[in-house]
């Protein structure tokens, strides 16, 4: 038991070090580096908008019909991080055994998690662009938040993502909602909070960040209390359908105990 927790506890700390290596080396990356997720983002687009996406000279992708410009910023490499650390976690903690092939093992499993972590922005990224995109020509949602165009977008990539990551961490694991709600919540935080404060990113605009950190943190407060209420309600109406589960369960649980 001890050495299978100390090689958990290693390779996670390793996934941590990868992480943090793959935030700094995207900080530095040019659009140039970037075009394995740029790519196949601007053809997935296309697919559901009228026209096509152009490569211009400077790496980025121009939809001249459309007006739209897929930058650095939008090759949703955050959530990619996120969606590794996810599946690297989920992939490694299912592993029942633990033998002398560790090494070979935990490579294996994070050459399956970065796959999958690509696989999975992509779909995620263009359902975020699509989202954002509706926010922003909907006058009527303009007019009722008041908010600019850049804190819709923002918006919608909090929306997409963390209810992404939410859905991964449920779907991938046997976890039940407060566990993948909790795990999401984690990983995000670190990623969009920690590891900028650690790379010093976050001090370049100290009061852009500080208005990221509230929004980031309030919108996390808001699903959670979101996924209570729905759950709550899910709860009692398992309830009100088999009034007597909890009387059987407990009936089990005390014929067992006086059983012995």
């Amino acid at each position: 038991m001890f050495a299978h927790n100390k090689y958990r506890v290693i390779y996670l700390t390793c996934v941590a070090v990868l992480l943090y290596l793959i935030k700094w080396w995207y900080s530095h990356a040019s659009l140039e580096q970037m075009q394995w997720i740029m790519l196949p983002l601007a053809k997935l687009l296309g697919i559901f908008l009228p026209g096509s996406f152009e490569l211009q000279v400077s790496g980025e992708w121009l939809h001249a019909d459309l007006g739209i410009i897929l930058v650095k910023g939008c090759s949703g490499m955050s959530f990619f991080m996120m969606s590794f650390a996810a599946y690297a976690f989920v992939f490694f903690v299912q592993q029942s055994q633990v033998s002398k092939e560790i090494l070979f093992n935990s490579a294996k499993i994070t050459v399956y998690a970065i796959a999958a972590a690509w696989l999975t922005t992509l779909i995620v990224n263009v359902l975020r662009v699509l989202l954002a995109m509706s926010f922003i020509s909907n006058p009527v949602l303009v007019d009722w938040t008041g908010l600019s165009d850049e804190s819709l977008h923002r918006l919608a990539g909090l929306l997409v993502y963390f209810s992404a990551l939410f859905l991964q961490m449920r779907i991938a694991t046997i976890i039940n909602e407060k566990e993948a709600y909790l795990t999401s919540a984690v990983i995000m935080v670190a990623m969009l909070i920690f590891i900028p404060l650690l790379t010093g990113n976050a001090f370049n605009d100290l009061e852009k960040f500080t208005r990221h950190c509230v929004t980031l943190i309030s919108f996390i407060s808001l699903f959670g209390l979101s996924l209570t209420l729905i759950m709550g309600k899910k709860l009692r109406t398992q309830r009100t359908i088999n009034p007597l589960e909890g009387a059987e369960e407990w009936a089990e649980q005390w014929a067992e105990r006086t059983a012995h």
